[in-house]
């Protein structure tokens, strides 16, 4: 079967699946002292104990294996009473209660125990609009304290289940209306009443194929809740790497950069906490294969595949926006873990009157042990750190102050090879800002002002003369001071002005040199070799500005404005206009399109001097257009439909790998080619279906059928990354309480284009006797394909709630059937007099399984 109608089956079967997976029945509850649940009579109590009932419950509780949920303020729970040694958990927890008009039970899991007054019953929100006064149809009720979660029915009521008596924080959220924080009283039944949110234009969601992470609001259909990015299977449990699952996102097996509908990782902004953060990346000998932030100091990721709003400049395609974890008032964080491939920690905490936090994390990797577990051929070792720290000040009620720290470094070693020298590299990136954030009633805004560094060493020495199996001394250094503001004018509640600016002054420094031998030189037959050297001082000025006027008129929100960009070291002023526009037809549909013109410079420090370049590219620039329709179905499925089209009108040259092979020594192979385009062309129609969250079974997947290619000699010529069919599926199942979970990842793609390899034989006159050298020589660029593209991943994992906080440990299989996908086809030659030769696969993923152990509290 084809691999399109493969991928087109796959997705067909998936309402099918979701139908036929009933919601779990909520769990019922019995009295202890009526529970079968044999643990209650098998297990003791050793030794005579006096304290709180409070305390006996807690203590049983962990001898029971089981969470436990109460309100410690319920009357009784205070007392102090003594328990004997030898009673049996099910007697000791009756007379822990004795007295008291409290009752324990036992869910028909057998894995959690609610305290509540005799009597009491299970625990019910309703939801109301304040204005119509009708039912707020799939608004999420969420108990913070017991991380459980519901959502409003037809006629806008909740049930929570018995989740204890007394007052109960909750927050209600929903579509359009403002999220409230409220208390439910010791009733069982509750009324909260939402308002609406329409005036607050700020929120409005106007680019399409906007998709966000590690939230779990119901305001964007495709989006991934903190448990789901923890569940799904990755490498390194890295964010980028769960974020390339999104639609429209590809990225190769040896890297973390996101190639966003086509385009280069360049291409896309990537910002933390409002700081711009370039190449945040390790392992960038080895195809940056990890990013520098840990996934557990995140709080939020809004991904923007195009056609974003005149408030980010300096990039071409897509925007990715970072938030820090908050901390809640009084709230004290501490989390560890530790497996094959890294070791990392955080804490933070954040004082009762909410005025004052801080938060800090710190990692360090070691993949080179991965590598020699799985028997990979990997004749180099790497490792790698980061740290983040963040301290905040709640000035006041609108006024909040931020100071940031993120430091990142990394190290490269491989000993000397037949035709490569012994090399090291080491890269070092720091960042430093302040931010100031202002929630007033009509002005709301935040600037950011920081320091940046970025450096990397790379040295090989195989020897002097002409014979040296070659050269690099490679040092260059980016320093960036930056001001970022961005503010929100509302002239009323349905106009709004936003504006800002954006200041950079950069400073960059070059020092290169390289001896290249010629293939022939390697085997004797010559003594030629290839130099080049370049030792560059320069700096530059972006300048920037923008202003977009944003209204609402009844459900349709318009977005008309754009921005202006200069940088000094290339390329004159470049305007563009920008219009983004969004209509909720109906509660449960939205559309949204959008159209613009964008530009992006070559990076002062992005200089190709290895291959003689000297001077800067002028600016790319490309023109967007998209539109996109959301819609909430039937079954609690969430539905979306992309279209978008870019096209470039002006494409820098640049230098392509003929050969696509994880070689940290690739200065020194004759493998590059000069890609000259005169304009390009990037389009495609995205289709994404998911689940909503709660249930014990989850899934979701994309099928997208895109283009992105450049004009080169009159024609379209594929990009490294264009995938006319592609499609990835998630599915993930868990136990009722939500302690054991596994995942399931599925991806499938057509392959990247490829340029094709052979052989030659050449003849080398040598102490006068001819000689005979293969030589490997390439087609035209990208003219075939890899073979389809197929991968499975696996991610088991289980948690423990213990008196210490909880654990979780969780196994890994990247790659669970151990295909072969391969980033490139190289030539194995075999023979020379008569020449031989074949092709074969080269820089694949094995099979890679990995575990470890978090804990958290």
């Amino acid at each position: 079967m084809p691999a399109t109608r493969r991928i087109a089956l796959l997705l067909a079967t998936l309402p099918a699946i979701s139908l036929l997976a009933a919601q779990p029945a909520p769990p019922t509850y019995v009295e202890v002292e009526r529970s079968r649940w044999s643990r209650l009579d098998a297990r003791r109590i050793d030794t005579t104990v006096r304290t709180t009932r409070a305390r006996h419950v807690e203590r049983l509780a962990v001898l029971l294996g089981a969470t436990v949920a109460f309100d410690p303020a319920v009357a009784g729970l205070a007392d102090t009473v003594t328990l004997g040694g030898g009673l049996s958990l099910r007697r000791a927890m009756a007379r822990a209660l004795a007295g008291t008009a409290l009752t324990a039970l036992v869910d028909s899991a057998s894995s959690t125990i609610i305290i509540r007054r005799v009597g009491g019953g299970v625990r019910r929100v309703r939801v109301i609009d304040t204005r119509t006064q009708l039912p707020v149809v799939g608004a999420e009720v969420l108990v913070t304290r017991l991380s459980r979660s519901a959502r409003t029915d037809r006629t806008g009521q909740a049930v929570l289940g018995a989740v204890g008596d007394g007052p109960l924080p909750i927050t209600v959220r929903a579509l359009g209306f403002v999220s409230v924080v409220d208390t439910l009283d010791t009733g069982d039944t509750e009324v909260v009443r939402l308002a609406r949110a329409a005036p607050r234009l700020t929120e409005v969601v106007v680019t399409p194929g906007t998709s966000r992470a590690l939230e779990s609001g119901v305001h964007v259909a495709q989006s991934l809740t903190r448990e789901e990015v923890a569940s799904r299977p990755q490498i390194g449990e890295d964010l980028f790497r769960a974020v390339n699952r999104l639609p429209g996102v590809a990225a190769s097996d040896f890297s973390a950069g996101l190639n966003v509908r086509g385009a280069r990782s360049d291409e896309l902004l990537v910002m933390l906490d409002g700081m711009q953060l370039r190449e945040p990346y390790h392992l960038k000998d080895i195809g940056s294969g990890l990013s520098i932030l840990d996934v557990h100091a995140t709080g939020g990721v809004d991904l923007v595949p195009g056609s974003f709003t005149s408030e980010y400049g300096e990039r071409l395609t897509g925007v990715m926006s970072i938030t820090s974890r908050p901390l809640a008032p009084g709230e004290r964080l501490f989390s560890a873990g530790l497996s094959a491939t890294w070791l990392r920690g955080l804490a933070g905490a954040r004082t009762r009157d909410g005025r004052w936090s801080w938060m800090a994390s710190l990692r360090r990797g070691y993949l080179d042990l991965v590598l020699d577990l799985t028997n990979a051929e990997a004749p180099f070792a790497v490792g790698y750190g980061d740290g983040f720290v963040r301290g905040r000040w709640h000035a006041s009620s609108r006024d909040v102050v931020t100071v940031s720290l993120l430091g990142s470094t990394d190290f490269t070693t491989q000993d000397v090879q037949f035709d490569a020298p012994p090399f090291r590299s080491r890269y070092g990136s720091r960042y430093g800002w302040t931010s100031w954030q202002h929630s007033g009633e009509r002005l709301q805004g935040q600037t950011v002002v920081g320091l940046s560094q970025d450096v990397r060493r790379r040295n090989a020495d195989g020897g002097t003369g002409q014979v040296s199996i070659g050269r690099i001394a490679d040092r260059r250094e980016l320093e960036v001071g930056s001001l970022r503001s961005s503010w929100t004018w509302a002239a009323s509640h349905r106009v709004q002005v936003r504006f800002g600016t954006d200041v950079q002054r950069q400073g960059a420094a070059y020092d290169y040199g390289r001896i290249r031998p010629t293939r022939a030189t390697l085997f004797g037959f010559e003594r030629k070799a290839d130099t080049a050297s370049a030792v560059i001082d320069t700096a530059g000025l972006w300048t920037g500005a923008w202003l977009a006027p944003r209204m609402q008129v009844g459900r349709l929100v318009a977005e008309v404005g754009g921005r202006v960009d200069r940088w000094s070291w290339r390329g004159p002023v470049a305007w563009q206009p920008r219009v983004n526009l969004a209509w909720q037809v109906d509660p449960s549909t939205s559309v949204r399109a959008a159209a613009g013109a964008y530009a992006q410079p070559q990076a002062l420090d992005g200089l190709p001097v290895e291959e003689g370049v000297r001077e800067w590219a002028v600016p790319e620039r490309a023109r967007h257009l998209a539109i996109g329709v959301d819609r909430e179905l039937p079954g609690r499925l969430a539905a979306r439909v992309d279209v978008y089209q870019r096209i470039l009108t002006s494409v820098a040259p640049r230098y392509a790998q003929l050969l696509p092979d994880i070689d940290i020594t690739r200065d020194l192979r004759f493998t590059t080619l000069r890609v000259d385009p005169t304009d390009g062309l990037a389009r495609g129609v995205e289709l994404s279906v998911a689940s909503a969250g709660g249930g014990r079974f989850e899934w979701s997947g994309w099928y997208a059928l895109s283009q992105i290619a450049d004009r080169i000699g009159g024609r379209l010529v594929p990009r490294d990354v264009d995938q006319r069919h592609a499609a990835s599926m998630d599915l993930s199942v868990r136990t009722t309480d939500r302690r054991w979970r596994g995942s399931l990842g599925i991806v499938m793609r057509q392959g990247w284009p490829l340029t094709p390899v052979g052989v030659r034989a050449d003849t080398f006159v040598v102490n006068g006797r001819p000689r005979l050298l293969a030589t490997p020589t390439y087609g035209a660029y990208n003219s075939e394909r890899l073979p389809t593209y197929v991968r499975v991943d696996l991610r088991l994992f289980r948690r423990y709630q213990t008196r210490s906080g909880q654990w979780t440990v969780f196994a890994d299989v990247f790659n669970l059937l151990g295909r072969q996908n391969p980033l490139g086809i190289a030539a194995a030659i075999q023979a020379v007099d008569p020449l031989q030769w074949r092709r074969e696969p080269i820089a694949f993923v094995p099979r890679i399984p990995t575990a470890g152990l978090s804990w958290e509290r």
